[in-house]
């Protein structure tokens, strides 16, 4: 069984179709590479709830996951919370740069003769 994926990068503040077709396209990447991810911006809760409501429920499923993923390099409260809970559980945390790069990688030497 793959590791479940947490998909970390700032929501408040950006645009939501923006933040959708991003984390989209990590979580339907993730899933053809048959991993679990569990995308925030899904997370069952709409976009009228507070942002408390959502970090309740975000984190209790960050609690649930192996790896973080970062998106970006940006920060937010938000995401420096994220962060503070993935190293005090030993949730390992992997940027979008260290993930595409080691994806890329794997099909260099799939591709290569």
């Amino acid at each position: 069984m793959k590791t479940k994926v947490y998909l970390s990068d700032p929501c408040t503040g950006y645009e939501r179709k923006e933040r959708e077709r991003t984390f989209g396209s990590y979580e339907g990447l993730l899933a053809k590479l048959g991993f679990e991810v569990f995308n925030p911006l899904k997370n069952g809760l709409g976009a009228d709830a507070s942002w408390s409501e959502h970090m309740r429920k975000d984190l209790a499923a960050l609690t649930e996951c192996g790896t973080l993923l970062r998106l970006s390099g940006r920060r937010s409260p938000g995401v420096d919370l994220e962060l503070q809970v993935a190293a005090a559980l030993d949730i390992k945390v992997v940027t979008s740069d260290q993930f595409l790069r080691t994806t890329l990688d794997g099909l260099d030497s799939l591709l290569t003769p």
